[in-house]
């Protein structure tokens, strides 16, 4: 599965993305277009402004990338039913 996503990573907030995408297609119901270049967009730059030890240091993040993360999430948070239905 993970060379079909291009992602080799089964831990990545991308892979999961990508696996979404994936599910979708094969079920027959791909994501349009207007969900699924945000939720790339969206991951991609979570995955590049967080990592899991910033759980430990909270201080690491500057705002800016702090906001980014926020909104990306909110945005994903906001559109879970149509990512998934």
């Amino acid at each position: 599965m993970s060379s079909t996503l291009g992602c080799a990573m089964p831990h990545s907030l991308m892979f999961w993305a990508e696996a979404l995408a994936f599910t979708r297609n094969q079920a027959g119901r791909p994501l349009p277009a207007a969900l699924l270049a945000p939720l790339r967009g969206s991951t991609a730059r979570i995955a590049a402004e967080w990592w899991v030890e910033m759980r430990y240091r909270p201080t690491q993040a500057a705002a800016m990338y702090a906001l980014d993360v926020y909104n990306d999430v909110s945005w994903i948070r906001l559109n879970h039913y149509a990512l998934w239905s």
